[in-house]
């Protein structure tokens, strides 16, 4: 009889977007390779329509690191044969506190840019100085300096990442990129063989359309830290008085609608809407002809690989390795912008919206590109590395 390989994936909210979607693939993959998965959750929703992975949710609602929490899961690791421990993101916070208790393998995956913590941390204080003179000046005048000259969020995050490595037995990376980055920074070499690189992968919709309309499109979550889709409204600004026949849609929801909404009635935006969140994005995939990323980091954008897909033309700021790569060669596969040049934003987006023939073909290459990132060859690649995870644990 065979003997069926257990996964257990952490996650602090699920689903809930980017790294979820990525666990849902990898868990349906290496069911069809002879591996059992479940998701341990510290905050789920069960009527998200997914009948797999396995979804147990963990007992205590407030700190994903609890004291309660932490001993389920140790207890569930090993009272449950579980074979290999797939810790992605945010939940490496816990796996400290877990590592001295269980015998498992662990596999930590970082789904977005190496060290993008330190610049969160910074900007998360910005955006708590809002509506207060005195915090505001404190950021402009205390904080942000301080940061620059100390680099005490930056140390602060090296310390974490360093720990991080060294609790787990596989470290992946979303790029070669960002490989390269954290060992050059860290001075970590890959001796142990502990580095790992993995795409996320994108599933092929069974039907593209390509009768496109003059759509630009933003999709994610409206948050300042990270997305600054406040850049975006500077940007159809420049571009809408030379686009009149063009649309922006803003798909999405966040703690920055409200202010964004106000930011589009007081520049005058014209042709501009706010869609609110949608769980199926695949409407606006399919009429939107251009889709517009304006983050300060970005792991991989699962949009735009999202918008390739669905023959939707990215164009981004080129915050990030990850954002490059999905994007390369740029011109051919979508636009990538130098950081953070608004009216350079403005031209390429308006040269792309006006030329027809460029944009009927760049429609076709990114569909293409697509086909790079298939759940498949992401698959394989992971199954690899559980097969080679338990090979040694068995040794």
């Amino acid at each position: 009889m065979t003997n069926i390989k257990k996964i257990a994936f952490l996650h602090n909210y699920f689903p809930a977007g980017g790294a979820d979607k990525v666990t849902i693939n990898i868990a349906n993959f290496a069911r069809n390779h002879g591996y059992d998965t479940v998701v341990l959750a510290h905050e789920s929703s069960f009527d998200f329509g997914i009948t797999y992975p396995a979804l147990i949710k963990l007992p205590d609602d407030g700190d994903l690191i609890s004291d309660a929490n932490i001993e389920f899961v140790i207890d569930y690791i090993n009272g449950n044969g579980i074979d290999i421990f797939v810790v992605p993101g945010l939940a490496g916070r816990i796996l400290g506190k877990i590592r001295p208790n269980i015998s498992c393998k662990v596999v930590y995956a970082l789904h977005s840019a190496p060290f993008w913590e330190a610049t969160y941390r910074l900007y998360e204080k910005k955006v708590a100085a809002r509506g207060h003179l005195l915090k505001r000046l404190k950021w402009h005048l205390v904080t942000c300096p301080r940061e620059r000259l100390t680099h005490k969020y930056l140390k602060s995050t090296y310390r974490d990442y360093r720990k991080v490595y060294a609790d787990c037995d596989a470290y992946v990376f979303l790029c070669d990129g960002y490989k390269r980055q954290f060992m050059r920074t860290l001075g970590i070499g890959d001796e142990e063989g502990k580095l790992h690189v993995i795409h996320n992968s994108e599933r092929i919709p069974e039907n593209v359309r390509l009768d496109k309309r003059k759509e630009i499109i933003f999709v994610g979550r409206l948050t300042y830290e990270d997305k600054r889709v406040d850049r975006l409204l500077q940007i159809w600004k420049i571009a809408s008085p030379r686009l009149p026949e063009w649309r922006l849609r803003i798909v999405g929801a966040g703690p920055e609608q409200e202010l964004l909404e106000a930011m589009a009635t007081r520049l005058e935006l014209e042709r501009i809407t706010f869609e609110g969140f949608h769980s199926n994005v695949k409407p606006f995939y399919d009429t939107a002809s251009i889709l517009c990323l304006t983050s300060t980091f970005e792991g991989w954008g699962l949009c735009l690989t999202e918008a390739q897909a669905n023959g939707v033309v990215p164009v981004a700021f080129g915050c990030s390795d990850g954002v490059n790569e999905v994007i390369s060669p740029s011109g051919t596969n979508g636009i990538a912008v130098p950081p953070f040049d608004i009216d350079a934003f403005a031209s390429e987006l308006v040269a792309l919206a006006t030329n027809e023939e460029k944009l009927r073909q760049m429609r076709l290459n990114v569909i293409e590109k697509s086909k790079t990132y298939s759940p498949e060859t992401a698959g394989e690649k992971w199954v690899e590395l559980f097969n080679s995870l338990c090979k040694n644990k068995e040794l």
